[in-house]
């Protein structure tokens, strides 16, 4: 029995012990995050333009996920959490359908500041608007 009693109460200490170091070792990680950039980027389709429709968009190698056009052209937004720093953006366009070639490939790279807090980023069909 007192065996029993010395098994729960080592058992409880190495769980406190784990609890408390885990939740140092969180607070250390956290630390990290007052250089953390918010950016949302909006797609849009170029409503003017027949051929300005978007078929992917990548963000340092990330696809984002376009949802059919609707009515406004709007293919979709995504978030993200970005350090400071380069980033490249890149995305690809539908030309004519009957004309060489099909689709043209564009690129940016974002420069980050660590003073920046928030970044949008909105593309329509060829263009590209950083605010």
């Amino acid at each position: 029995m007192k065996n029993n009693y010395v098994l729960k109460t080592f058992f409880i200490f190495c769980f406190s012990f784990l609890l408390v170091y885990s939740g140092f070792y969180a607070t250390k990680l956290l630390k990290n995050e007052k250089n953390i950039i918010r950016a949302e980027i909006a797609v849009f389709d170029d409503l003017t333009d027949p051929n300005g429709k978007i078929i992917e968009v990548k963000l340092d190698d990330v696809n984002l996920i376009l949802k059919p056009a609707d009515p406004s052209g709007s293919r979709g937004s995504s978030f993200f959490q970005l350090f400071p720093g380069k980033h490249v953006l890149k995305w690809t366009v539908q030309n004519n359908k009957y004309k060489w070639p099909r689709y043209t490939k564009y690129k940016k790279e974002i420069k980050l500041k660590k003073t920046d807090q928030w970044i949008h980023i909105r593309i329509e069909g060829r263009n590209l608007i950083i605010s």
